[in-house]
């Protein structure tokens, strides 16, 4: 009976000897004698990094590893014996590819240009393909000089190639090399000169128990600490059109969320991950910046309508592959990749759910699915009218695409009464979001946009909906953003560092999620915690930090520290004119006579800001009346507003500004009921419970 094909990702290491040739025709006893060396080096080597020894045909070597940082590491050391051994040089060449297994024999275009790139090779570094590359760049101990592109025979595309240098780590779990006191970073030339001569007595038969130690490593066991938890690292672009690279960041954003759905899995938000993109930085400093135990990184390469992905799970303590897999496919299958892909991490890491959750198929068009991701990535790149423009033509496509009408709908909700007009934004946020509920009325977040375009109950709607969305979709971060707005604004302010601790914790690179915990922290009087929250914002690029750390010396009556705030805040925004800050500063700061000038003084500085506004400078200056303390002025201009027009109206930035601040006597003012009341905020009270200063006395509100 013919053994079973087995087709799988496999990264392969191919040797042969340099001279072997020259060597054999002077003396083929020589000739012999230096192949055997070459066996008896490469074999245990190769098992000791967890390959698998193939064959050996005359003076060349096959051999496969299911982890290509293994591949990489055992090549190194291999390379290291034979740099103080003259007599036994090699060409080393390693490439990653779907590999076909049969027994003993491999088959597969990777064999062939593993074969290849060795033939390359100088006899000198290892050399690898730009597969390789991309999969072992984050390892802390390597450094790559690119050898240009070359056209291999019967290879349809040119395979870039590189040269790796750097001193290999130890084999995973192999700790008999400290028992015996070997120990430094020359530590694995010294171990393979000892494994040459113990072979000869076969010390590592009769010890195997001692230096592996270990158990089958397709799952391995890791630790209890923060053993369930995953980073997605953006996937590589692999195709020849950079381009593309919204297709690759979307796709690693698709299984991202797919993965946040697992109960029991803490991941990563998207911010904190794609920090890492570009930065070849080691596992190890990205897993202890997330804090995560593991990260999921690969490549995408599409062309037409077809797309290769290679997806790697890597437990980030050592670097190890836990799992791995390659998929060839058309754009039709790309949903059940990310389902297989979810399925298998679950697998990796023993996590006992009920059902794993699906992507599903959420539109049959793949041209729509890629203006939805051209659409996304546009919306991170803050390019809201090419997103509207995306998704536009991907709902025109296929008219029945829920998850595009819901990001459209959150497209319209983010630049209501900032980019556009806050009645039109409502109603286009209402449309679209009932659009997506239409098709789909299970999309949570569609769920919480809907309710924010509708006027009756606005806040219990709301924060419910909000809530959900955090709850079914944890890595929603547009979600949770919203939901701390809510909090705030309506007073819940130690339910909002609840949240925004979690926030910091699922997201911590995410400048946002530092900044809403700096406010929430403000709010409930843990000021040195919220400075250095907010502090933290500022270093990770959040330019409104410095506003509102200027906010915050200008309550404590530091002036010239604020102004400086203000200042590099507007330089952030490339305004054009801060002089006026210093001169406001000085003028509203008088007690008696503050209110009166800033009275004179905005007009006529609101007429010279932009009509668009673009940093909602009008609504940050009124309220300085609340921060210099003309807390009358400053709530008879919020009742001038809309203050029936959902959350995100007018009004609701100023009695956010105010319930935050509220110390200075905000929520304790006779009217702040009334514009409470106005907005629908003292049903949600009602129905949720009183907010963190009020309470009922003799049936009547009562807030300090």
């Amino acid at each position: 009976m013919n053994p079973r094909s087995e087709r799988r990702l496999a990264a392969i290491l191919f040797t042969d000897i340099v001279g072997s040739t020259a060597v054999t025709a002077r003396s083929e006893a020589e000739g012999m004698k230096l192949r055997d060396r070459h066996r008896e080096l490469v074999r245990p080597m190769v098992e000791r990094y967890h390959g698998r020894f193939i064959e050996a045909p005359g003076d060349e070597s096959l051999s496969t590893f299911e982890s290509v940082v293994d591949a990489v590491q055992c090549a190194l050391a291999i390379q290291q014996i034979g740099d103080v051994d003259p007599d036994l040089q090699l060409h080393i060449g390693i490439h990653q590819s779907e590999t076909v297994f049969r027994g003993n024999e491999v088959f597969g275009d990777g064999v062939n240009i593993a074969a290849r790139i060795c033939s390359l090779s100088d006899g000198n570094a290892p050399f690898i393909s730009d597969e390789v590359k991309h999969a072992v760049q984050n390892q802390a101990n390597l450094d790559f000089e690119s050898l240009g592109e070359h056209d291999f025979k019967n290879v349809p595309r040119s395979v870039p190639v590189y040269r790796v240098t750097g001193v290999a780590e130890p084999p995973r779990h192999l700790s008999v090399l400290h028992r015996y006191g070997i120990r430094g970073p020359g530590q694995w030339l010294i171990a393979a000169w000892v494994m040459l001569a113990m072979i000869g007595v076969g010390f590592w038969s009769r010890h195997e128990a001692v230096v592996s130690g270990e158990t089958s490593r397709a799952v391995q066991a890791v630790p209890e600490e923060r053993e369930k938890s995953i980073a997605v690292l953006p996937f590589v672009n692999m195709s020849s059109d950079p381009e593309q690279e919204y297709f690759s960041d979307g796709l690693s954003e698709d299984i991202l969320n797919l993965l946040a759905r697992i109960p029991g899995l803490k991941v990563i938000g998207r911010t904190s991950s794609f920090a890492f993109k570009g930065r070849y930085e080691d596992l190890r400093v990205i897993g202890q910046s997330l804090g995560v135990r593991t990260v999921l990184e690969g490549s995408v390469r599409k062309s037409g309508n077809r797309v290769r992905i290679t997806a790697q799970l890597i437990d980030v303590s050592d670097g190890a592959h836990i799992w791995s897999e390659s998929y060839d496919r058309t754009m039709t299958d790309i949903f059940a990749v990310q389902d297989e892909v979810a399925a298998a991490i679950i697998d990796a890491l023993q996590i006992h759910v009920g059902t794993n959750p699906t992507r599903g198929r959420p539109t049959e068009n793949s041209e729509a699915y890629v203006l939805f991701l051209k659409g996304r990535a546009s919306i991170t790149a803050n390019e809201w009218q090419d997103a509207e423009a995306f998704l536009l033509k991907a709902v025109e496509l296929d008219p029945n695409f829920a998850e595009a009408y819901e990001i459209l709908a959150f497209s319209y909700w983010f630049r209501s009464g900032w980019i556009m007009d806050s009645a039109e934004g409502r109603l286009l946020t209402a449309d679209a979001a009932a659009k997506a509920l239409a098709v789909d009325p299970d999309l949570v977040f569609a769920q919480a946009l809907f309710a924010t375009g509708t006027a009756d109950w606005i806040f219990p709607l709301e924060i419910e909906a909000f809530e959900r969305a955090v709850r079914e979709e944890p890595g929603n971060s547009e979600a949770r953003h919203a939901l701390i707005w809510s909090l705030m604004v309506t007073g819940y302010h130690q339910e909002a560092v609840r949240v925004a601790e979690r926030f910091v914790e699922l997201d911590p690179l995410f400048p946002a999620a530092h900044f809403h915990l700096g406010d929430a922290l403000y709010a409930v009087g843990r000021d040195a915690e919220a400075t250095v929250a907010t502090k933290e914002a500022d270093q990770l690029g959040m330019d409104l930090a410095n506003w509102g750390l200027g906010i915050r010396k200008l309550l404590d009556k530091q002036d010239d520290a604020a102004i400086a705030h203000f200042e590099a805040f507007l330089e952030q925004r490339d305004y054009p004119d801060s002089t006026w800050v210093r001169d406001l500063v000085t003028g509203a700061r008088d007690p008696a006579s503050g209110q009166a000038f800033l009275d004179r003084r905005l007009p006529d500085l609101f007429a010279s800001i932009p009509e668009d506004d673009p940093i909602n400078l009008r609504g940050d200056l009124i309220e300085w009346y609340l921060f210099f303390g003309f807390i009358d002025r400053y709530i008879e201009l919020i009742l001038d507003l809309n203050t029936t027009d959902v959350s995100w109206s007018d009004a609701s930035v100023p009695v956010y500004q105010g319930t935050l601040y509220r110390r200075l006597g905000f929520t304790a003012h006779p009217k702040y009921l009334e514009v409470v009341q106005s907005m629908g905020i003292i049903d949600l009270w009602e129905r949720r419970g009183p907010p963190d200063f009020c309470k009922k006395v003799d049936g009547q509100w009562v807030c300090e």
